[in-house]
């Protein structure tokens, strides 16, 4: 019995690992909610409407803030780790402790690689949005 167990569960690990590496192409919306849908077809729905709702708040806290969002794109934390060590740093500080409420921070990048805005929305319904601006080499928090 012992042996089966064990055989069973090795078969579960390469199954996940298979179809991780199948998968790797996919978006981190659509891995979010893929782990409980059945059909493709519904995980690709509700990746867009969480892909909505992130552009929805957004555009919210752009508009509380007053700043234009134009020509600026949502990007993952491992995108900024490979953009720079020490932007990165500040970033995570920004991300990072979040309490019970607080909606998912969002880094969004200008297109021209220069400009970069770190949105928070608190559960209190506090927004900011901190800029960091490309000088000389060096990201500066402004």
């Amino acid at each position: 019995m012992k042996k089966m167990a064990t055989f069973a569960l090795a078969s579960i690990g390469a199954l996940l690992l298979i179809g991780n590496s199948a998968s790797a192409a996919i978006t981190r919306a659509e891995s979010y909610v893929a782990i409980s849908k059945s059909s493709d077809e519904e995980a690709k729905k509700e990746a867009i409407a969480f892909d909505n709702l992130l552009t929805q708040r957004a555009n919210k806290i752009a508009a509380d803030i007053g700043i234009d969002l134009s020509g600026y794109a949502r990007i993952e934390k491992v995108d900024v780790w490979n953009m720079d060590k020490d932007l990165f740093k500040q970033v995570k500080e920004l991300t990072s402790n979040l309490s019970v409420g607080d909606k998912m921070p969002q880094i969004h990048l200008h297109e021209s690689g220069n400009s970069l805005y770190v949105l928070r929305q608190y559960a209190d319904g506090t927004n900011t949005a901190v800029e960091f601006v490309l000088e000389n080499g060096k990201w500066e928090k402004q």
